[in-house]
């Protein structure tokens, strides 16, 4: 038969502790990054840096309502991925 001993509530405590410690570390390795500031520039200039950087090379594109050109390019098997718009003004973020 279960015998319950004075120390139930501290092993409670200390199970407790460990699974958040054990959450936290795991919510902070496997998280999802922040999102990296926007740069701005050509659009020569941002899609050779795409591609030198990350090897990322163009996957689709579109034209937006307000005449800005939207592509999306990607590294090989999508493991980073950037959005581009480029104003009608030619700058590209």
């Amino acid at each position: 038969m279960w015998k319950q001993t004075s120390f139930t509530p501290v092993r409670h405590a200390i199970n407790a502790a460990v699974f958040l410690v054990i959450l936290t570390v795991g919510f902070a390795l496997f998280s999802p990054s922040a999102p990296a500031a926007p740069v701005c520039g050509s659009h020569e200039d941002i899609v050779a840096l795409l591609g030198k950087s990350y090897a990322e090379s163009q996957v689709a594109l579109g034209l937006s309502t307000n005449g800005m050109v939207i592509e999306v390019f990607s590294a090989n098997e999508g493991r980073t991925w950037t959005i581009l718009a480029t104003q009608t003004d030619g700058t590209t973020c």
